[in-house]
């Protein structure tokens, strides 16, 4: 996965033989993704990657946690077989415990 606030950087590399990845965030499109509770632009989270088992709810998992905000990882750590990064607006990097790339699920980076 890349750094949405550096796209020449990784955060992460995952090895999948099976399921799927995938990220929402506002690094390519933009402030597309909507807070419901505001009714704006979702600001509070640069971008989370979902893995699982399947695609379709991968990207929707990934797409909610971004419109949910920066307490998204607390919500995706219960959904059955599913893990998250998730890229803060400050640059803070966490993963949830079952995160199954090399980053630890408490480390974070500043930046």
């Amino acid at each position: 996965m890349e750094d949405p606030g550096r796209p020449e950087r990784l955060l992460d590399v995952l090895e999948r033989e099976r399921g799927a990845v995938a990220t929402s965030g506002t690094s390519r499109r933009g402030a597309h993704i909507v807070d419901p509770h505001a009714g704006r632009p979702a600001e509070a989270v640069r971008s989370v990657t979902v893995v699982g088992p399947d695609l379709l709810w991968a990207d929707v998992y990934a797409t909610a946690a971004v419109a949910r905000g920066a307490d998204a990882l607390d919500w995706l750590a219960t959904l059955d077989g599913y893990a998250g990064l998730l890229v803060d607006a400050a640059g803070r990097v966490r993963a949830t415990p079952n995160w199954p790339g090399t980053r630890p699920a408490a480390q974070t980076r500043d930046g």
